[in-house]
């Protein structure tokens, strides 16, 4: 008496990008004269049973060995799942200190390089940077997709004054001294806004204690700004008066 068995109870599950698989081992019984496979994709015969899932389309294909010469044959399903479409995002480029998150879609659970944590912010490294992620779906299925951060650096606004003190009116010479290359600046001095990169005069004419800041915009389209507390201290003139006692003088 021959018998056949698939080896494999029931319904198996792959994924479509698995590699030939040997899922089957067909027990020839007495004699062990061999099986023969039937099925999609089978690539080898007999004993071993072979099949090539990245083959295929997603779906549940039946397999089955038979063995001869007394007819006997086993058979068992397949489940090819699909891959899931993972998206990274798209490429971005940030300002130096930016904060970003990363978030992959197309899956139910991601794993990212770099140490990131799929929906956390993070700052990402200056430079040009890929971050791959790697997303799994419900049945198990993985794919993988990138980004590219590219991470610019950032001004750091700097400026110089004349004087800091004095009398009313006070008149003080502004002077941006920030390094590179400097699209657009504005200067907010008592309150008022004042687009100027190179300097900017400026004259108090009451007393007080100002504060002074400065927001620089590079070429890359980065910003940041520079605030001084109390860096100007303007004073009242004083109001020259006298008087005189007596204001008849005796001849004596």
């Amino acid at each position: 008496i021959t018998t056949a068995d698939a080896g494999i109870n029931g319904t198996v599950s792959v994924c479509q990008d698995a590699t030939v698989l040997n899922l089957f081992d067909a027990l020839g019984g007495t004699p062990d004269i061999g099986g023969i496979w039937s099925g999609p994709s089978v690539v080898t015969g007999g004993d071993l049973g072979e099949f090539d899932p990245s083959t295929m389309v997603s779906g549940t294909y039946t397999y089955t060995v038979g063995v001869t010469p007394c007819t006997a044959s086993s058979s068992v399903d397949v489940t090819v799942s699909p891959l899931p479409i993972i998206d990274a995002g798209i490429d971005e480029t940030l300002c130096e200190g930016e904060l970003f998150t990363l978030s992959g879609t197309g899956g139910t659970s991601y794993i990212w390089n770099n140490g990131v944590i799929d929906g956390q912010s993070f700052e990402p490294l200056l430079g040009t940077t890929a971050y791959s992620v790697v997303g799994q779906n419900a049945n198990g299925c993985i794919a993988t997709d990138q980004i590219t951060l590219s991470v610019v650096t950032s001004p750091e606004p700097q400026f110089t004054t004349d004087i800091t003190e004095g009398c009313l009116p006070l008149t003080v010479l502004f002077s941006n001294i920030t390094s590179g290359n400097s699209s657009s600046c504005q200067w907010i001095i008592n309150g008022e806004t004042i687009n100027a990169c190179d300097f900017v005069n400026y004259t108090f004419d009451q007393a007080g204690v100002y504060d002074v800041a400065l927001s620089v915009t590079n070429n890359n389209g980065c910003f940041q700004t520079i605030s001084v507390q109390n860096l100007i201290t303007v004073y009242e003139r004083p109001s020259a008066s006298f008087t005189v006692f007596p204001t008849v003088i005796s001849t004596f």
